[in-house]
């Protein structure tokens, strides 16, 4: 694939029409004169590119490419055209979906959380409902191993956590501080 600038991608043509973008022959296309060359040299005959795009936002393009001159008649232009408008939506709805699922996970934590909150007293199975509940959500790993009171410099007391990850030694950190790390 040559090294184009994307003004110059038969991608970025077929998005910035919103309609299908027609190539009867390689051999006589004007519109793209350096891709012309390489479609050339690897013998390409017909193609069109149908873009992907919803009211909402461009999504890709899909192509399709016959390697003899043999132009798509209209019928199938238009085919392709509405194939491509299905396939943006239903993307377009898979996207939202999964969008609106981890929103609604990021809900349920919150709730949780706030539940366990009001409902525990014990620090200890507070943190490791805590623990639980953000591993559920965002896939990490957090193994509070002990809770202990540590004295503050006020002569106060502060809660800490200990907690072991693999191929590392303990490490204390404050409550505050708990770091999470993601799974490979």
């Amino acid at each position: 694939m040559p090294d184009l600038p994307m003004q110059e991608l038969l991608t970025w043509a077929a998005i910035n029409s919103r309609d299908p973008q027609h190539t009867p022959d390689w051999d006589a296309e004007e519109r793209f004169p350096r891709f012309r060359e390489y479609a050339k040299k690897i013998r390409l005959g017909s193609s069109i590119r149908v873009p992907l795009i919803t009211p909402h936002r461009p999504l890709g393009v899909f192509g399709i490419i016959r390697d003899t001159v043999n132009p798509f008649s209209e019928e199938e232009i238009s085919f392709l055209g509405l194939i491509g408008r299905v396939v943006a939506f239903a993307l377009d709805d898979g996207l939202n979906l999964r969008r609106a699922q981890h929103q609604n996970d990021q809900l349920q934590l919150l709730l949780n959380l706030t539940n366990r909150i009001t409902s525990n007293l014990e620090l200890r199975d507070l943190l490791r409902a805590v623990a639980a509940n953000i591993r559920e959500v965002i896939h990490a790993e957090v193994s509070p191993s002990r809770c202990k009171m540590q004295p503050r410099r006020n002569s106060g007391y502060s809660p800490s956590i200990s907690r072991m990850e693999k191929g590392s030694s303990r490490k204390r950190c404050s409550l505050g501080q708990v770091q999470l790390s993601r799974k490979p």
